[in-house]
C-alpha cells in the first residue's frame, strides 16, 4: 500500500514537473553507488527530487526501484558551496536507447540546507522575460506608480522611484497587462540604487502565494514564450 502511495506520487510530480515547464537545472552532482563514484549533472530539481539522464552502459550497476540502497550524493552549488545528500531510486524512465532518466528522492542533513537549494534553484535558473507594463504599489501612505522591466514565475523587477519601499516588506500590486489586470501580494527582496546591474533604480519583489494570480501569471508568461521575450 504505502509502494503505491508512492507511486502514485511520483506519477503526479512527474505531471506537475512537466505541465508547469519545468526549469532546467544544470548542477554538477557527484553520484556514489555501491562505492563507485560517477560524476554526472542533475536535469531537474524540486523539493524532493532530483532527475537526472544518463545512458545505462556508463554504469555498472544500477539498483532497483525502491531498494534499499542508499545514493550518497555531493551537489555543486558554485559559490554557495557542495551539499551532500542521500537519496533512493524511485523510478527508471526509459527515453531512447539505453539513455534514460533517473529520479531520486533526496534528504538533505538539516531543512536549512534544503531550503538554500530550493532558493538557489529559483533564484538563479527561473527564466525571466523582458516585459513593460505599469504597475501600481500601494504602500502605507501612497500609491506609487512605477514600470514592470522583467517578471518570472517567481516574481519581478520594476522600475520606480526609489525611497517608498523597504527591503522585506510586503506590498499590494496591481500589474496592468496587456489583456489582464492582475492583483498579487509581493516583498521585497532588493533595492537597485544607482542603477546598478545594468538595471534602471527600482524594486526586486518576490510574488506572495496566490492561486489565482499564480495562474494568470503563468498563462502571461506562456504568450511570452511564444514571442521569445526571454531574459535569461
Amino acid at each position: 500500500m504505502i509502494r503505491l502511495l508512492d507511486t502514485l506520487k511520483l506519477k503526479y510530480t512527474k505531471r506537475l514537473f512537466l505541465s508547469s515547464g519545468a526549469i532546467s537545472v544544470r548542477l554538477p552532482l557527484s553520484l556514489n553507488i555501491a562505492g563507485k563514484i560517477y560524476h554526472l549533472e542533475t536535469n531537474m530539481i524540486s523539493r524532493e527530487y532530483i532527475f537526472i539522464k544518463i545512458y545505462e552502459e556508463d554504469f555498472e550497476f544500477l539498483p532497483s526501484v525502491y531498494s534499499h540502497i542508499i545514493l550518497f550524493m555531493n551537489l555543486d552549488l558554485f559559490n554557495i558551496g557542495k551539499y551532500e545528500l542521500e537519496g533512493k531510486l524511485v523510478s527508471i524512465d526509459k527515453i531512447a536507447g539505453s539513455r534514460c532518466g533517473l529520479w531520486i528522492e533526496y534528504k538533505t542533513e538539516t531543512e536549512s540546507d534544503r531550503k538554500t537549494i530550493s532558493q538557489f534553484v529559483q533564484n538563479h535558473y527561473t527564466p525571466r522575460y523582458s516585459v513593460r507594463f505599469s504597475v501600481e504599489i500601494k504602500t502605507d501612505h501612497k500609491t506609487l506608480r512605477g514600470e514592470a522591466i522583467n517578471l518570472s514565475e517567481k516574481g519581478i523587477f520594476i522600475e520606480a522611484e526609489l525611497g517608498h519601499l523597504e527591503e522585506n516588506k510586503m506590498y499590494s500590486l496591481i500589474l496592468y497587462l496587456e489583456s489582464d489586470i492582475i492583483h498579487v501580494n509581493a516583498q521585497v527582496s532588493w533595492i537597485n540604487k544607482g542603477k546598478m546591474y545594468d538595471k534602471p533604480n527600482g524594486y526586486g519583489l518576490k510574488f506572495l502565494p496566490d492561486k489565482n494570480a499564480e495562474k494568470k501569471i503563468t498563462q502571461y508568461l506562456n504568450t511570452l514564450k511564444k514571442r521569445s521575450a526571454i531574459l535569461r
